[in-house]
């Protein structure tokens, strides 16, 4: 019995408009990558720039929109049409880092990309102990002077020169005058405050945590974000030099980290 052939072929690059998820007045959307230039690669097997495939999601709610990024590169957003991308809230892609994956379309930079969704936050999800410098002041530099508030889930030797030497420290200071105002739960980085395992692994350290958006059905309801602004700043004001707060000398906390 002979083998069956299979035939491949392109489709056009449709987008989807379906959601993926829907209820009473929201509903979320998967808004790239398009499945042509997902198919393509996954023939050629094209993947060094592996996060041109990355999944952008958008929350509607009442409408309002929250962008969850992924690792979205710059070409990426510039391929969306421009009269989506405005959103209330924004999860930053790549954890703050280097958006040049595909290369970066003419005109198109960091700034751009907040003056296009125009956000009222933005998030980045980001680990004390990530080895990758993350975040990338170019992400910083953008929102400073309340051009719109940010919140970094955990603090890293940026915002805190000498952390990874000293993270318990910090972190139980954070947890023992701060930890009310946080919404996170006893997740394994608070347990290891107190049992001190992962012995020669650095601690990790909340800044503002676990964020919490929460989207009202009413239209002439404001959101909330947890942590508050009045929260989230006691704890900015532990750091050295956090990257959030502009310095005594008038300057931005952008410089590199020391240790």
């Amino acid at each position: 019995m002979g083998r069956k052939q299979r035939w491949w072929g392109l489709v056009p690059p449709l987008r989807d408009t379906r959601p993926v998820a829907d209820g009473p007045g929201w509903s979320v959307h998967i808004r790239a990558p398009e499945h042509a230039e997902t198919l393509e690669r996954d023939r050629g097997g094209a993947w060094e720039e592996a996060n041109r495939l990355s999944a952008v999601l958008q929350v509607l709610m009442s409408g309002r929109a929250v962008w969850i990024g992924g690792d979205a590169p710059l070409r990426t957003w510039s391929e969306l049409p421009p009269n989506e991308l405005k959103a209330d809230f924004f999860r930053l892609p790549h954890h703050g880092g280097a958006l040049d994956d595909g290369g970066v379309p003419p005109g198109w930079t960091v700034d751009r990309l907040y003056d296009e969704v125009q956000p009222h936050a933005a998030i980045i999800s980001v680990g004390t102990r990530n080895p990758h410098g993350h975040p990338n002041p170019e992400w910083i530099a953008p929102v400073m002077h309340d051009r719109c508030r940010l919140l970094c889930t955990q603090a890293t030797e940026r915002c805190q020169p000498g952390l990874k030497n000293d993270a318990t420290t910090f972190r139980d200071a954070v947890m023992s005058d701060y930890s009310d105002h946080l919404a996170e739960p006893p997740w394994r980085h608070y347990k290891d405050v107190l049992n001190r395992t992962g012995a020669g692994r650095t601690p990790e350290v909340s800044c503002a945590g676990t964020v919490v958006v929460h989207l009202p059905r009413a239209q002439n309801v404001e959101p909330r974000v947890l942590p508050t602004r009045a929260a989230h700043q006691r704890i900015i004001d532990v750091w050295k030099t956090p990257l959030c707060r502009p310095q005594p000398d008038g300057s931005d906390a952008t410089s590199e980290p020391t240790s």
